[in-house]
């Protein structure tokens, strides 16, 4: 983990706001993972069974914890000097040697793509059915507008679009978790309700 001196300069690196909303920035981030993902996973059958479902979900999220704490411990060791590089982990991996540097830019690359492709059929399938119109026309169409934001910066990326996708993800994550609600309390009413009828009888 990051010492007492690590942590104290890389602070300076760190705006007031930086300092003050990396708890949002998580927020955001996780949200924006959840919303990317129901582009893609609406598009698959559902798990036959439930819980079936909910060891899935506790496994991924499980391993995808323990990737972020050993990302998290590798960048670390290399504060504040990584703050300066759009790809942190790119220099974490040139450090251990240039082929390994190589190696990690190509699996990054592949991760991008793959991504890219996943949600660009998501979203193109989405935009079909809601318009009437063919999947190619609006797989052409979702491509074009896309390549503007393709020439940008991946910081700028990362610093703009992250956010407004983290924000529309956690606008989802609430109404899911307000209709999970209304949907228990539902239950436990009608249960109440066929209870209390039943004493009374």
């Amino acid at each position: 983990f990051v010492d007492g001196s690590q942590a104290e300069v890389y602070t300076v690196y760190l705006s007031g706001n930086a300092q003050q909303l990396w708890v949002l920035s998580a927020i955001l981030y996780v949200a924006y993972n959840f919303a990317l993902a129901m582009v893609v996973l609406t598009e698959y059958q559902s798990v036959s069974r439930r819980r079936d479902g909910i060891i899935g979900a506790a496994w991924g999220g499980f391993l995808l914890g323990l990737l972020v704490v050993l990302n998290y411990l590798a960048l670390s060791r290399f504060l504040p000097i990584i703050t300066h590089y759009q790809v942190p982990m790119l220099y974490v991996a040139g450090q251990i040697s240039i082929y390994t540097k190589y190696v990690y830019t190509v699996v990054l690359w592949l991760g991008i793509l793959t991504t890219a492709i996943a949600n660009t059929y998501g979203f193109t399938q989405r935009i079909a059915e809601f318009s009437g119109f063919s999947y190619s026309w609006c797989l052409i169409m979702c491509s074009t507008l896309a390549l503007p934001l393709s020439m940008q910066d991946f910081s700028l990326l990362v610093g703009r679009i992250y956010p407004i996708f983290g924000m529309l993800g956690l606008i989802i994550v609430i109404v899911i978790i307000g209709q999970a609600g209304k949907d228990i309390l539902q239950r436990m009413y009608y249960n109440i309700c066929q209870l209390y009828w039943g004493l009374r009888r």
